[in-house]
């Protein structure tokens, strides 16, 4: 990324073009069968129907969302290029991993080096070979614990800062 440039899903662009910006939302997501029964409100499986609460927020003043669901809660990085493309909202993709029981399967085995060379190729390269790249890092944790793989996913997260 070239340095003082944010980096959306549809390409690098200058701070000052961003606007009003939501910060931490969620557009597209793919939970798994568990927590779609645990919490069905956080199944976010069809983005088209987002088109008009973007267009809505565009409206009254809206120019970026900062979208923060990462692989670990089903990501889906072309979902949100299309959405950006479709509504004229700049759209900034994450990588990085969610609290406990999301990113447990993917960081309880994962040393913070493997991860953040996952992260870091998000970046450089785009999310999970789709072209489209991550401009933010996220980590989570519980309330009130960090548990093993939280730390790992936190210690991965800066490394991935570090390198970027």
């Amino acid at each position: 990324m070239t340095r003082g440039m944010i980096q959306t899903v549809t390409g690098e662009v200058r701070p000052e073009s961003l606007g009003f910006t939501h910060s931490h939302e969620h557009l597209a997501a793919y939970a798994t069968e568990r927590l779609r029964n645990e919490q069905p409100d956080l199944l976010l499986d069809d983005p088209s129907r987002l088109e008009i609460d973007l267009l809505d927020f565009k409206r009254v003043g809206g120019g970026c969302v900062v979208e923060m669901t990462t692989r670990d809660y089903g990501q889906d990085p072309v979902a949100l290029k299309t959405l950006s493309q479709k509504t004229g909202v700049k759209i900034v993709a994450a990588t990085g991993f969610n609290k406990g029981t999301y990113c447990r399967p993917f960081c309880e085995s994962a040393s913070p080096d493997e991860l953040a060379a996952q992260q870091v190729a998000d970046i450089r390269d785009g999310i999970n070979g789709t072209g489209v790249h991550a401009g933010v890092v996220k980590f989570g944790t519980s309330l009130d614990v960090i548990h093993p793989w939280e730390e790992t996913a936190a210690r991965a997260a800066a490394r991935t800062h570090r390198a970027t």
